[in-house]
């Protein structure tokens, strides 16, 4: 990475809110992955940031050689696929750290925020119910899941 893709990014960072979110997006994440999904981005911002900016800032990024973005297709989502760890792109961008190292599928955390986690609830003193739901469930999902079962009784 040279410092003149270390100027851009922050150059970026400062150019528009909506690049500012994401960029905070990926420096908050804990877990670095290969692949960033367009539409997970915009769910997880919450109207900080549209899908138009998410794709924006995903051809800037390619043109720096971070990654490569990938139309979806066939039912394939939208995607930037990392050259880089994108929780270190975001903070170089933010200015929080100063170089960036290559992605490497052996660091990649082996939770991705897709997956599920199963949680136990004793629905009844003998009846203990399992229900699998993504490690990342929005406020939002959870009143829909809520809603849903409210729908269940008979």
């Amino acid at each position: 990475m040279t410092n003149d893709n270390i100027a851009q990014l922050r150059s970026l960072y400062d150019s528009n809110s909506a690049y500012q979110a994401i960029f905070d997006y990926l420096a908050g994440r804990t877990q670095n992955r290969s692949v960033m999904k367009v539409d997970r981005v915009v769910q997880q911002l919450q109207g900080e940031a549209t899908r138009k900016d998410v794709i924006d800032l995903s051809k800037k990024l390619e043109e720096m050689n971070l990654g490569a973005f990938i139309v979806g297709r066939r039912g394939k989502p939208s995607r930037f696929e990392w050259a880089s760890e994108l929780t270190q792109v975001g903070r170089v961008a933010a200015g929080e750290e100063a170089e960036l190292r290559p992605y490497s599928a052996d660091e990649e955390d082996s939770e991705d925020p897709e997956d599920m986690v199963t949680h136990e609830y004793m629905l009844r003193p003998d009846l203990p119910i399992e229900i699998r739901l993504p490690a990342d469930l929005t406020e939002r999902e959870a009143q829909r899941l809520g809603e849903y079962v409210r729908t269940l009784s008979f």
